[in-house]
Protein backbone atom coordinates (compact mmCIF):
# COMPACT_ATOMS: atom_id res chain seq x y z
CA UNK A 1 0.00 0.00 0.00
CA UNK A 2 1.16 3.29 -0.65
CA UNK A 3 2.39 5.61 2.08
CA UNK A 4 0.77 8.14 3.23
CA UNK A 5 2.34 11.08 1.47
CA UNK A 6 3.03 14.72 2.97
CA UNK A 7 1.06 18.20 1.55
CA UNK A 8 3.79 19.20 -0.84
CA UNK A 9 5.51 22.26 -0.36
CA UNK A 10 6.55 21.61 3.28
CA UNK A 11 10.05 22.50 3.90
CA UNK A 12 12.02 20.39 4.72
CA UNK A 13 14.73 22.01 6.66
CA UNK A 14 14.87 24.55 9.35
CA UNK A 15 16.62 27.90 8.30
CA UNK A 16 19.36 28.97 8.47
CA UNK A 17 21.76 32.46 9.13
CA UNK A 18 22.72 33.28 5.58
CA UNK A 19 26.35 35.48 5.84
CA UNK A 20 27.13 38.34 4.02
CA UNK A 21 27.99 37.09 0.10
CA UNK A 22 27.21 38.44 -3.58
CA UNK A 23 24.47 41.54 -3.59
CA UNK A 24 22.05 40.03 -6.00
CA UNK A 25 22.36 36.09 -4.32
CA UNK A 26 19.74 34.57 -6.01
CA UNK A 27 21.40 35.21 -9.21
CA UNK A 28 24.76 34.33 -7.68
CA UNK A 29 23.20 31.02 -6.21
CA UNK A 30 22.13 30.02 -9.50
CA UNK A 31 25.60 30.68 -11.10
CA UNK A 32 26.90 28.51 -8.95
CA UNK A 33 24.50 25.79 -8.93
CA UNK A 34 23.92 25.46 -12.42
CA UNK A 35 27.00 23.60 -13.40
CA UNK A 36 26.22 21.40 -10.59
CA UNK A 37 22.82 20.15 -11.97
CA UNK A 38 24.88 20.38 -15.60
CA UNK A 39 26.76 17.85 -14.53
CA UNK A 40 24.29 14.99 -13.40
CA UNK A 41 23.85 12.45 -15.25
CA UNK A 42 20.18 12.41 -14.16
CA UNK A 43 19.15 15.06 -14.78
CA UNK A 44 17.75 15.22 -18.42
CA UNK A 45 17.26 19.29 -18.17
CA UNK A 46 17.25 21.87 -16.02
CA UNK A 47 15.81 25.78 -15.31
CA UNK A 48 16.24 28.41 -12.37
CA UNK A 49 14.65 31.47 -12.31
CA UNK A 50 15.80 34.37 -9.63
CA UNK A 51 14.38 36.69 -7.64
CA UNK A 52 16.09 39.60 -5.73
CA UNK A 53 15.74 40.13 -2.44
CA UNK A 54 14.18 43.34 -1.03
CA UNK A 55 17.73 43.79 0.84
CA UNK A 56 21.13 43.67 -0.42
CA UNK A 57 22.70 40.10 -0.15
CA UNK A 58 19.64 38.35 -0.14
CA UNK A 59 17.41 36.83 -2.93
CA UNK A 60 15.50 33.33 -3.93
CA UNK A 61 15.47 31.19 -6.63
CA UNK A 62 12.81 28.38 -8.58
CA UNK A 63 14.80 25.50 -9.64
CA UNK A 64 12.99 22.39 -12.00
CA UNK A 65 14.90 19.95 -12.57
CA UNK A 66 13.57 16.81 -15.19
CA UNK A 67 15.20 13.58 -14.62
CA UNK A 68 15.96 10.92 -17.64
CA UNK A 69 12.63 8.70 -17.84
CA UNK A 70 14.56 4.81 -17.00
CA UNK A 71 15.31 5.79 -12.97
CA UNK A 72 13.69 3.73 -10.47
CA UNK A 73 11.69 5.30 -7.63
CA UNK A 74 14.76 4.43 -5.31
CA UNK A 75 17.21 6.24 -7.76
CA UNK A 76 14.23 9.33 -8.28
CA UNK A 77 14.64 9.90 -4.23
CA UNK A 78 18.05 9.45 -4.39
CA UNK A 79 18.74 12.26 -6.76
CA UNK A 80 16.22 14.62 -5.11
CA UNK A 81 18.38 14.19 -2.49
CA UNK A 82 21.51 14.74 -3.03
CA UNK A 83 20.29 17.75 -4.98
CA UNK A 84 18.91 19.32 -2.07
CA UNK A 85 22.00 18.28 -0.43
CA UNK A 86 24.32 20.76 -2.63
CA UNK A 87 25.39 23.81 -1.00
CA UNK A 88 27.01 26.87 -2.70
CA UNK A 89 28.89 29.35 -1.67
CA UNK A 90 25.51 31.81 -2.15
CA UNK A 91 22.77 30.02 -0.53
CA UNK A 92 19.40 31.12 -0.58
CA UNK A 93 16.35 29.31 0.24
CA UNK A 94 14.61 27.64 -3.34
CA UNK A 95 11.65 26.06 -4.82
CA UNK A 96 12.50 22.94 -6.27
CA UNK A 97 10.07 20.94 -8.47
CA UNK A 98 11.61 17.60 -9.60
CA UNK A 99 10.07 16.05 -13.08
CA UNK A 100 9.82 12.65 -14.06
CA UNK A 101 8.15 10.16 -16.47
CA UNK A 102 5.39 7.99 -15.23
CA UNK A 103 2.08 6.22 -16.12
CA UNK A 104 -1.27 7.63 -17.17
CA UNK A 105 -4.59 5.73 -16.37
CA UNK A 106 -4.38 3.86 -19.39
CA UNK A 107 -0.48 3.03 -19.20
CA UNK A 108 0.66 5.40 -21.41
CA UNK A 109 4.02 7.81 -20.67
CA UNK A 110 3.28 11.09 -18.80
CA UNK A 111 5.29 13.24 -16.79
CA UNK A 112 4.63 14.01 -12.74
CA UNK A 113 6.25 16.07 -10.80
CA UNK A 114 7.03 16.77 -6.93
CA UNK A 115 8.04 20.08 -5.19
CA UNK A 116 10.27 20.36 -2.46
CA UNK A 117 10.50 24.04 -0.65
CA UNK A 118 14.65 24.14 0.71
CA UNK A 119 15.80 26.47 3.10
CA UNK A 120 19.33 24.92 3.42
CA UNK A 121 21.63 22.47 2.77
CA UNK A 122 19.79 19.21 3.72
CA UNK A 123 21.13 16.72 5.82
CA UNK A 124 21.75 13.82 5.59
CA UNK A 125 18.49 11.95 7.18
CA UNK A 126 16.78 8.78 6.17
CA UNK A 127 13.47 10.77 7.78
CA UNK A 128 13.85 13.57 5.01
CA UNK A 129 14.50 10.56 2.22
CA UNK A 130 11.43 9.39 3.53
CA UNK A 131 9.24 11.83 2.79
CA UNK A 132 10.73 12.57 -0.68
CA UNK A 133 9.48 8.69 -0.99
CA UNK A 134 6.43 9.80 0.14
CA UNK A 135 5.64 12.90 -2.67
CA UNK A 136 6.93 10.53 -5.50
CA UNK A 137 4.38 7.98 -4.17
CA UNK A 138 1.81 11.18 -4.83
CA UNK A 139 3.25 12.53 -7.76
CA UNK A 140 2.29 8.34 -9.48
CA UNK A 141 -0.77 8.16 -7.84
CA UNK A 142 -1.62 11.74 -9.10
CA UNK A 143 -0.35 11.01 -12.90
CA UNK A 144 -2.53 7.59 -12.61
CA UNK A 145 -5.86 9.65 -12.80
CA UNK A 146 -4.90 10.96 -16.23
CA UNK A 147 -5.56 9.85 -19.84
CA UNK A 148 -4.67 10.61 -22.77
CA UNK A 149 -1.36 13.17 -22.56
CA UNK A 150 -0.93 14.27 -19.85
CA UNK A 151 1.03 16.49 -17.61
CA UNK A 152 1.58 17.42 -13.53
CA UNK A 153 2.80 20.83 -12.21
CA UNK A 154 3.56 20.73 -8.30
CA UNK A 155 4.17 24.62 -7.51
CA UNK A 156 4.51 24.28 -3.52
CA UNK A 157 0.91 23.31 -1.92
CA UNK A 158 -0.63 23.26 -5.48
CA UNK A 159 -0.90 20.56 -7.89
CA UNK A 160 -2.55 21.11 -10.90
CA UNK A 161 -3.29 17.86 -13.66
CA UNK A 162 -3.18 18.55 -17.18
CA UNK A 163 -4.72 15.58 -19.03
CA UNK A 164 -7.69 14.94 -21.53
CA UNK A 165 -10.12 13.36 -19.23
CA UNK A 166 -12.95 15.35 -18.01
CA UNK A 167 -11.90 17.54 -14.92
CA UNK A 168 -14.62 16.65 -12.49
CA UNK A 169 -14.51 12.57 -13.34
CA UNK A 170 -10.97 13.07 -12.54
CA UNK A 171 -11.58 14.82 -9.25
CA UNK A 172 -13.82 12.14 -8.39
CA UNK A 173 -11.41 9.82 -8.63
CA UNK A 174 -9.35 11.54 -6.42
CA UNK A 175 -11.44 12.29 -3.94
CA UNK A 176 -12.13 7.87 -3.74
CA UNK A 177 -7.93 7.41 -3.19
CA UNK A 178 -7.55 8.39 0.66
CA UNK A 179 -3.78 8.40 0.44
CA UNK A 180 -3.88 11.04 -2.20
CA UNK A 181 -6.99 13.16 -0.45
CA UNK A 182 -4.53 13.16 2.72
CA UNK A 183 -1.37 14.47 0.98
CA UNK A 184 -2.84 17.19 -1.49
CA UNK A 185 -3.72 21.07 0.06
CA UNK A 186 -5.13 22.08 -3.69
CA UNK A 187 -5.84 20.18 -6.68
CA UNK A 188 -6.11 21.76 -10.37
CA UNK A 189 -7.56 19.29 -12.96
CA UNK A 190 -7.89 21.09 -16.49
CA UNK A 191 -9.47 18.85 -18.92
CA UNK A 192 -11.97 18.48 -21.82
CA UNK A 193 -15.11 18.05 -21.66
CA UNK A 194 -17.60 14.89 -20.39
CA UNK A 195 -17.86 14.61 -24.16
CA UNK A 196 -13.98 14.18 -24.36
CA UNK A 197 -14.34 16.89 -27.45
CA UNK A 198 -11.62 19.35 -27.78
CA UNK A 199 -8.85 20.75 -25.97
CA UNK A 200 -8.51 24.48 -27.03
CA UNK A 201 -9.21 27.55 -24.83
CA UNK A 202 -12.97 27.17 -26.59
CA UNK A 203 -13.78 23.77 -25.31
CA UNK A 204 -12.53 23.11 -21.74
CA UNK A 205 -13.04 22.02 -18.36
CA UNK A 206 -11.52 22.71 -15.03
CA UNK A 207 -11.86 21.66 -11.61
CA UNK A 208 -10.51 22.84 -8.54
CA UNK A 209 -10.67 21.94 -4.97
CA UNK A 210 -8.41 23.32 -2.18
CA UNK A 211 -8.47 21.63 1.25
CA UNK A 212 -10.30 18.42 0.55
CA UNK A 213 -12.58 17.35 3.88
CA UNK A 214 -16.50 15.97 2.06
CA UNK A 215 -16.33 15.50 -1.41
CA UNK A 216 -19.62 14.46 -1.33
CA UNK A 217 -20.34 18.40 -3.69
CA UNK A 218 -18.25 16.55 -7.11
CA UNK A 219 -21.13 14.07 -8.19
CA UNK A 220 -23.61 17.68 -7.52
CA UNK A 221 -21.85 19.29 -9.40
CA UNK A 222 -21.41 16.91 -11.98
CA UNK A 223 -25.57 16.11 -12.04
CA UNK A 224 -26.43 20.07 -12.79
CA UNK A 225 -23.41 19.99 -15.12
CA UNK A 226 -25.34 16.68 -16.56
CA UNK A 227 -29.09 18.90 -16.12
CA UNK A 228 -27.66 21.57 -18.38
CA UNK A 229 -25.91 19.37 -21.12
CA UNK A 230 -29.48 17.62 -21.76
CA UNK A 231 -30.83 20.95 -22.40
CA UNK A 232 -27.97 22.24 -24.36
CA UNK A 233 -24.23 21.40 -25.63
CA UNK A 234 -21.47 23.08 -22.73
CA UNK A 235 -18.28 24.90 -24.24
CA UNK A 236 -16.15 25.17 -20.97
CA UNK A 237 -16.83 25.06 -17.24
CA UNK A 238 -15.44 25.80 -13.97
CA UNK A 239 -16.01 24.51 -11.07
CA UNK A 240 -14.19 25.10 -7.65
CA UNK A 241 -14.76 24.64 -4.02
CA UNK A 242 -12.76 26.11 -0.94
CA UNK A 243 -12.81 27.32 2.06
CA UNK A 244 -13.68 30.52 1.61
CA UNK A 245 -16.92 29.45 -0.39
CA UNK A 246 -20.12 28.41 1.58
CA UNK A 247 -20.78 26.36 -1.45
CA UNK A 248 -19.11 24.87 -4.98
CA UNK A 249 -19.38 27.35 -7.61
CA UNK A 250 -20.10 26.03 -11.11
CA UNK A 251 -19.44 28.76 -13.99
CA UNK A 252 -20.75 27.60 -17.31
CA UNK A 253 -20.79 29.00 -20.78
CA UNK A 254 -22.35 27.16 -23.64
CA UNK A 255 -21.84 26.90 -27.40
CA UNK A 256 -22.26 30.15 -29.11
CA UNK A 257 -25.43 30.73 -30.62
CA UNK A 258 -26.97 28.07 -27.75
CA UNK A 259 -29.95 29.14 -26.13
CA UNK A 260 -31.52 27.35 -23.36
CA UNK A 261 -33.94 28.11 -20.67
CA UNK A 262 -31.92 27.65 -17.46
CA UNK A 263 -34.62 27.26 -14.67
CA UNK A 264 -34.06 23.73 -14.68
CA UNK A 265 -30.94 23.30 -13.69
CA UNK A 266 -30.89 26.55 -11.75
CA UNK A 267 -33.84 24.89 -9.54
CA UNK A 268 -31.46 21.43 -9.61
CA UNK A 269 -28.10 23.38 -8.56
CA UNK A 270 -29.90 25.29 -5.79
CA UNK A 271 -32.13 21.89 -4.26
CA UNK A 272 -28.20 20.20 -4.62
CA UNK A 273 -26.00 23.60 -2.38
CA UNK A 274 -24.20 24.40 -6.16
CA UNK A 275 -23.60 27.76 -6.88
CA UNK A 276 -24.55 27.57 -10.66
CA UNK A 277 -23.38 30.65 -13.23
CA UNK A 278 -23.53 31.34 -16.03
CA UNK A 279 -21.00 33.71 -17.99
Amino acid sequence: MRRAAMASGVALVVIGLAGCGAVDRGAAFADQFRPFLDGRDAVEESSISVGGGALPFTGSADVTVTLVDDLSDVEIVREAWEITAHEVDDQVGYGLEVRFAAENREGECTITAFSLQVLEAAPDDDELRDDIADRVDHARAFAALGTGPSEVEADGSANTLTTRADALAVAAAACEDEDLVESLESLTVAGTLPTGAGSGSDTTSEATIRGFGDCSWVPDATAVLQAIGDLGPVGTYSVAFNGYLERPQLSVSLVPGTVIDPAAPLAIAADLGVELLFS
